[in-house]
């Protein structure tokens, strides 16, 4: 740990070095003028754990830099209150700059023990490449990695800031995630397979379980959907992941059984928040296996294909929000999204299809479901345009059952009312677009299945 101290001031930078020894920080280097104080972190930016100095109002070029380096140097400047720093609100980084009122000590060492309590102070260079990413919005904290949680402050640069050692609760961990700028946390890659082993045992158990509620299975199903997403976003479809995978699935067609029921999965339809993709898979392994049923395609194998297949499909797509979006003209810079986002939202039916094949002992036609489930029955879907008569049959299930879904969520409102009128009005709406080969013969059973009285 280097602290630097600018400060033109002897006495001042005395009782600086004073106070930070106090708090048992020894290794502070005394800087004497700004401009040696600009010179010193541009040239060891990477090695200075908190930046000191003592402003009185000249050069701004200090300050600047302060932010333009963001959480890499985390820094505390003093000024008095005729200073005027209105300025550097033009500069449009988030910093770990804190401004504190000249002479008052005891608001700097109460800066610096919330420094030293997150780990900032002990911060040291790692390669990004050894951590993987935690969405925390997605983060059920009873189910914390066995591992040490850090905080990534810049490029190649962690803390740690909680400790597997010290027993943090979950609480903690919830705690911190609630501030702004908390939308990851990190552990090491080298801790993931001991985070899925835990996962592994306790799928294990609700497997060997005769009395696990639908709700517990649901919830677990998420959690694990969750990891996965983490997981394979960062290091791909591995054989741990493969296995959290198949494990996810079978708890999840045990909870279905053999003849799930559309009316009472539909009026248990829930979006978690936060949980996007998960939730969004889970869904729609329901919703898929229930139309199958009403198709009289009810065989396990039938419902293990669509249950994988749900599972798959959106696993490649970054964010949740890209996974929101249903058609690539939407796709676009003035909604937000790059060139990338486009070009990775095309391609995604593709590169989840090649993780169907990756996984060993499944029927076959996965992969066929996964790269179809953006087509369309007039030519209009992607990747390939295929025509209704060129669709298989179970992506035709799929294709039908995510369009269900998402009408469903966008007019959840309306849902108050029964599910059954809400469901009639998606079958009205979409008799034209589904008038034909295997799609007319699922809508015809949609619309004769006992549903629409709910």
């Amino acid at each position: 740990m280097k602290v630097l101290l600018i400060d033109d001031d002897g006495p001042s930078m005395q009782s600086h070095i004073d106070l930070l020894s106090s708090k048992q920080i020894k290794s502070v280097a005394p800087i004497r003028s700004i401009q040696e104080g600009i010179e010193t972190i541009e040239a060891q930016a990477d090695t200075v754990s908190l930046a000191i100095c003592n402003y009185r109002g000249g050069s701004t070029a200090l300050m600047k830099l302060f932010l333009q380096l963001g959480t890499a140097v985390p820094s505390v400047v003093f000024a008095d209150e005729k200073v005027k720093m209105d300025q550097l609100s033009l500069i449009q980084r988030e910093a770990k700059l804190e401004i504190l009122e000249r002479g008052k000590p005891s608001d700097f060492l109460r800066i610096v023990d919330l420094m030293q309590e997150e780990g900032v102070l002990e911060s040291r260079l790692a390669p990004d490449a050894d951590f993987i990413k935690i969405r925390t919005a997605g983060l059920n904290f009873k189910q914390l990695p066995p591992a040490d949680i850090y905080i990534r402050l810049a490029t190649n640069r962690y803390c740690r800031r909680f400790k597997q050692e010290d027993g943090f609760e979950p609480s903690d961990l919830e705690a911190y995630c609630g501030k702004p700028g908390s939308e990851f946390v990190y552990i090491r890659r080298d801790t993931v397979d001991g985070w899925m082993a835990n996962q592994h045992k306790e799928l294990d158990s609700l497997l060997g379980d005769g009395h696990v509620s639908n709700d517990q299975s649901r919830k677990v199903t998420e959690d694990n959907l969750e990891i996965v997403h983490n997981v394979v976003s960062q290091l791909g479809f591995t054989p741990k992941v493969e296995e959290l995978a198949k494990k996810t699935v079978a708890l999840t067609l045990k909870a279905l059984g053999s003849s799930p029921q559309l009316s009472d999965i539909l009026r248990k339809m829930q979006m978690q928040d936060g949980k996007y993709i998960s939730s969004h898979s889970l869904m729609l392994a329901e919703i898929t296996c229930a139309i199958a049923h009403r198709m009289s395609w009810s065989s396990a194998p039938t419902f293990l294909k669509l249950t994988v297949a749900s599972f798959l499909h959106d696993l490649n797509l970054p964010t949740n929000r890209l996974a929101k979006m249903k058609r690539l003209e939407d796709i676009t810079e003035a909604n937000g999204f790059s060139i990338t986002d486009f070009q990775t939202f095309k391609a995604h039916p593709i590169a989840a299809a090649e993780y169907a094949r990756q996984m060993r002992q499944l029927p076959a036609d996965v992969d066929t479901i996964v790269l179809q489930h953006h087509e369309q029955p007039d030519g209009s879907g992607f990747p390939r345009g295929l025509y209704h008569h060129q669709i298989s049959p179970l992506a035709c299930v799929f294709i039908v059952a995510q369009d269900l879904l998402d009408f469903f969520l966008a007019n959840s409102a309306l849902k108050e009312g029964g599910t059954g009128g809400l469901l009639a009005t998606f079958l009205s709406d979409r008799e034209a677009t589904y008038s034909a080969g295997t799609f007319k013969k699922i809508i015809d059973s949609m619309r004769g299945g006992g549903d629409m009285g709910l």
